[in-house]
């Protein structure tokens, strides 16, 4: 983490009433992710932040053991500097 925040990237936390798959949501562009609807509070969370979230219907993927970021093929990014 502090790593991260050297770098200037800002931390948000997981909201604990939200499922801790929460976390495990799918960046597609900077600041824009994809990632579960049911994840109400930490959704807020990270609008209040100016980040774009696009909710969907995941809850079925996730009680078999899945996540959004785990079922994609990796994107590529730019590089950090």
């Amino acid at each position: 983490m502090e790593e991260l925040k050297a770098r200037g990237i800002k931390l948000i936390e997981l909201s604990p009433e939200d499922e801790p798959f929460s976390i495990n949501c799918l960046a597609i562009a900077p600041g824009r992710v994809l990632m579960s609807e049911t994840s109400e509070r930490t959704l807020e969370k990270l609008d209040k932040a100016g980040i774009e979230t696009i909710g969907i219907d995941y809850e079925a993927v996730w009680r078999g053991g899945g996540g959004i970021h785990c079922s994609t093929a990796p994107l590529v990014r730019d590089r950090l500097t």
